[in-house]
């Protein structure tokens, strides 16, 4: 996860990424939402005032007209929240592509089967 981390932060350039064997296949658009974490419950209640939406991917990209959202989980036994399973479902539902990563291994599979990264297919130890 730290790896994709480094490759969308701002400091990551457009030419280190056209370089890189693993960098952005260009995705147009695409941020990290920073609406997780805890909050005290008076600013929780001003950001649902504010049309905040609980279950929001942690991955929102935009490439050649498709939404695409990726909900990061460290590993398979990572809790998958109601709200995170139903924004995945909304997502779907409306024509993009929605997924739930558990790990850094399964993240790159599917970020790879959007065709968002470059390179060969990604493929775990000896097989």
């Amino acid at each position: 996860m730290r790896e994709w981390c480094r490759l969308t932060s701002p400091t990551y350039s457009a030419r280190s990424a056209s370089t890189s064997p693993r960098g952005p296949r260009m995705v147009s658009f695409g941020f990290i939402p920073a609406n997780g974490g805890w909050r005290h419950h008076i600013e929780a209640a001003r950001f649902v005032g504010l049309g905040v939406k609980p279950g929001v991917a942690d991955l929102i990209l935009l490439h050649s007209g498709r939404f695409h959202a990726l909900e990061l989980k460290a590993h398979a036994k990572s809790k998958v929240s109601k709200a995170q399973k139903q924004f995945i479902a909304d997502v779907r539902a409306a024509g993009g592509h929605g997924e739930i990563a558990y790990g850094l291994d399964h993240a790159l599979r599917v970020l790879e089967g959007w065709q968002l990264l470059r390179g060969p297919p990604f493929s775990r130890g000896g097989g």
